[in-house]
């Protein structure tokens, strides 16, 4: 919730992890954030997408929900 919240006030979050092929040192993370209005999640996901963490680029696109 503290990084996702900076852009606006949260009403759900789910996180999926799996493992991908034989590597389990980088797991797939899903992240699906619901926000109140659509101004924020658009806010979340200009901020979000094509940035890095750890040496991997996150993508952030608008659900179908």
């Amino acid at each position: 919730y503290d990084y996702f919240g900076q852009f606006g006030r949260i009403n759900k979050i789910v996180i999926n992890r799996r493992q991908t092929g034989t590597s389990t040192h980088h797991p797939t993370v899903g992240v699906y954030v619901t926000y109140t209005t659509k101004e924020e999640a658009t806010r979340a996901i200009n901020a979000v997408d094509g940035s890095m963490l750890e040496s991997r680029v996150l993508r952030a696109t608008f659900g179908t929900t």
